[in-house]
């Protein structure tokens, strides 16, 4: 399974990809930026496709909408610090699989794949 996480924190990449440290059989790919994380996208098929809500020049949600015009398939879901029920409920009506708060933890990213299968 392939998975695009796109967060401008190199922590927070981090502590994503050491969740699936043993777990062979997912590919983690990385982006800094909303046009890294697009061109990526574009470039690989991915599974899931994991934002944060807030980057520097536009939202999770404004980039997962980006992806989708462009042609983007996947599941797509918000990582945030931020989850006031009025981000919760943006993440919803546009199609978010889930929200993980964050900081990450380990228990957060088996429950979310516990749903992808």
């Amino acid at each position: 399974m392939k998975i695009l996480i796109m967060d401008d924190s190199a922590t927070a990449r981090a502590l994503f990809k050491a969740c699936f440290r043993n777990k062979p059989n997912y590919e983690i790919i990385e982006a800094k930026q909303i046009n890294e994380a697009l061109e990526k996208a574009k470039m690989n098929q991915m599974d899931l496709i994991v934002l944060d809500y807030n980057m520097p020049d536009l939202t999770g949600s404004e980039v997962a909408q980006i992806m989708k015009k462009n042609g983007v398939k996947g599941q797509f879901v918000l990582l945030t610090a931020n989850t006031q029920q009025s981000v919760i409920d943006e993440a919803k009506a546009l199609g978010f699989l889930d929200v993980i708060e964050k900081p990450i933890s380990p228990e957060s990213i088996d429950s979310l794949l516990a749903r992808l299968t």
